[in-house]
């Protein structure tokens, strides 16, 4: 039986980005912080074979990709700037192997991103994220224990994951996928319900505190952001009364953030995460402008980390920002890299909310307002193997294809107050 290429792409995608979400690793890597944080043998010989296919596909494709390269340069610059880190890093073999790891999880996004149009990756995501989840349900109902547990409570749900904090990530991840799906009959509407309240249920049973702030604020974004295709008179009145909300709420939070912090069950130093950004902070004082090496910070090998672990009295993993780890990557040149070029997709973004089949364009804004919350108490995403940087490049490459038509057009003589439907509805 004859298998179509088509098939066989489908496949790989389904593949890299199943095992991106992490999904099963504490069974490979063990159930020690630091075993997963250096990896195993078998991991690392599986990527390297992903991502040889990664080169090959992208090769494939270099006229396409190149215009998109060019409109999107500080995320590029960023990758180049985590691999060029090693000569300065305190574990440069380290932070070359990683940084070109990053780079081809990026190549991967950019494949994507060719590859498939911003509604087939939707679909494709949800299949992934739909699949991680019914595995997590079965793992965790029929086959508890299986799995390493890291995390301190063991009455926590954590899937086909090696921590809670993780699989509530996971599920938001999802949760973002469901709300992005077009309504186009009252079934649809139902599923998306449903889903999202399984997904709830979900985060709920993970204890994991973040995720679920993650995901309230998530279903009360996907609701809003329709203002964004609100005349311009109307939106900019409408952000000028959410601003004079939303400013006095944060001082007041600030001002009583035992009571805050007490409605998710957490204590004002949310669990000892304050603590560890206050000595973040000193340790990137020390190196401000291009950090310490690109995912070398944290390694069992470093004084800093260590210093800071002692400090604290947890093995902690990273710094638990990821504005925080950017620094210490990276220092400020690389964060100010990151926040350019996610505000450069953002503004893309918006554009294409507003002009687009609204249906099948929430999608990429919504997933930026994920990473933007993930990032204020997880880790950065700027991280190998990542399913979240994928995405994130993968939807910053896809918003970028109408300004590239446009740019064309207008150096072809063409009028361009509007782009062609044909380009906003296969983007």
């Amino acid at each position: 039986m004859k298998i179509s290429y088509k098939v066989l792409g489908n496949t790989f995608t389904f593949i890299v980005l199943f095992l991106s979400t992490g999904a099963f690793l504490s069974l490979v890597v063990g159930a020690t912080v630091q075993a997963s944080e250096e990896g195993s043998p078998l991991t690392k010989a599986l990527w390297a074979v992903l991502y040889l296919i990664v080169v090959l596909r992208v090769a494939s494709r270099y006229r396409q990709i190149l215009p998109l390269v060019r409109a999107n340069k500080c995320l590029c610059w960023l990758v180049l700037l985590a691999i060029v880190s090693s000569v300065w890093s305190q574990a440069p073999v380290v932070t070359l192997h990683h940084g070109f790891a990053l780079l081809g999880t990026t190549l991967f996004g950019i494949d994507f991103a060719v590859r498939y149009s911003i509604r087939q990756q939707l679909r494709l995501v949800c299949i992934v994220l739909s699949s991680v989840i019914l595995l997590s349900i079965a793992t965790q109902v029929f086959l508890p224990g299986v799995l390493p547990h890291l995390g301190p409570d063991p009455s926590s749900w954590q899937g086909i994951f090696g921590q809670k904090n993780t699989f509530g990530i996971i599920v938001v991840l999802a949760a973002v996928a469901f709300l992005s799906r077009p309504r186009n009959s009252w079934r649809d509407t139902l599923l998306i319900v449903t889903l999202t309240v399984i997904a709830g249920a979900l985060v709920v049973a993970s204890h994991s505190a973040g995720a679920l702030i993650q995901l309230v604020v998530i279903i009360l974004g996907s609701r809003v952001l329709v203002v964004l295709r609100w005349r311009p008179s109307k939106l900019i009145l409408t952000a000028f009364l959410s601003l004079l909300m939303a400013i006095p709420t944060f001082f007041w939070a600030l001002n009583n953030l035992e009571r805050v912090t007490a409605v998710v069950g957490r204590e004002a130093t949310l669990t000892g995460r304050t603590e560890l950004w206050r000595l973040a902070r000193e340790s990137i004082a020390s190196r401000p402008i291009l950090g310490y090496g690109y995912d070398v910070f944290w390694e069992f090998s470093s004084e800093e980390a260590a210093r800071i672990r002692s400090a604290v009295r947890w093995e902690a993993p990273s710094a638990h920002d990821g504005y925080l780890d950017l620094l210490l990557d990276v220092g400020l040149v690389g964060l100010l890299l990151y926040a350019v070029a996610y505000v450069v997709t953002v503004r893309r973004a918006v554009v294409l909310f507003r002009r687009g089949p609204a249906t099948n364009m929430i999608w990429p804004l919504l997933f930026l307002v994920e990473i933007s919350l993930h990032q204020i108490t997880e880790t950065s995403i700027v991280i190998p193997n990542s399913v979240h940087w994928i995405m994130y490049v993968a939807i910053a490459f896809s918003v970028s294809k109408p300004s590239i038509v446009l740019e064309r057009r207008m150096h072809d003589g063409d009028p361009a107050e509007s782009l062609p439907e044909a380009v906003l509805t296969e983007v």
